[in-house]
């Protein structure tokens, strides 16, 4: 399991999880082994069956997920959903951009969040596929590579 944390009161050791995502699959840098230079995976699904309102509430945590831990929130900006058909599925994809991001040596100025919503037979809700890539960082990716990831996308038999 992987994912996002921001500082809280109630949580332990001082932070609450933004998002966790199962399923996933992280990126690591060459020169900064504890940071990734991407990240895919599930988030799990959602208690809502509608594609746009799940990518909506998805779409909704970004400046939350790229908020440093001194509360420095990006600024958040999204072309518009994307329609696609997975299996035969209706799907919806958009690529947001978080700029503005505190950045260090390993954590670059702004950082590129795809999401992926459809639904998937048997599967209650809608299934979400979230890709995280930081720019500005040592083997960052880029929208090519989300591109090449999202069109691959297919059902298990």
């Amino acid at each position: 399991m992987v994912g996002w944390e921001a500082p809280c009161q109630d949580g332990p050791f001082g932070c609450c999880p933004v998002r966790t995502m199962s399923g996933a699959a992280t990126h690591e840098t060459t020169q900064c082994p504890d940071d990734w230079a991407g990240t895919a995976g599930t988030p799990g699904n959602t208690k809502t069956g509608d594609i746009n309102k799940a990518l909506r509430d998805e779409l909704a945590l970004v400046g939350a997920i790229y908020t440093s831990e001194s509360r420095h929130s990006p600024s958040v900006s999204s072309g518009r959903p994307q329609k696609l058909s997975i299996g035969g599925r209706a799907a919806l994809h958009v690529v947001a951009t978080a700029r503005d991001i505190e950045a260090s040596k390993c954590v670059g100025e702004s950082a590129l969040h795809s999401i992926v919503a459809t639904t998937v037979p048997g599967q209650p809700g809608v299934t979400l596929f979230v890709i995280s890539l930081p720019q500005g960082v040592p083997d960052a990716g880029n929208r090519r590579l989300i591109n090449q990831m999202v069109t691959s996308l297919r059902p298990i038999d």
